[in-house]
């Protein structure tokens, strides 16, 4: 099972390039958390999949970045 905890909106930002094209820019954190399977420690492998889905936009209109987690040193 998995757990979607909340959503902070970070920034709001709108630009105009110089042929008046007009961006804007939300930057939010979501807080997802899923169930580990240890099954196979200390091999076991995780996946976690999250869904998200904005109303009135087109794929062609939405960019969505984010960043890794470097795992821990362990030994």
């Amino acid at each position: 099972s998995s757990s979607f905890t909340y959503v902070t909106f970070d920034a709001e930002e709108v630009t105009i390039d110089y042929t008046g094209k007009i961006t804007g820019t939300i930057q939010f954190t979501a807080t997802y958390n899923c169930d580990v399977q240890n099954g196979e420690f200390p091999f076991d492998e995780q996946l976690c999949m999250i869904c998200f889905s904005l109303v009135g936009h087109r794929k062609e209109e939405l960019s969505m970045n984010g960043f890794a987690v470097q795992p821990a040193d362990l030994y």
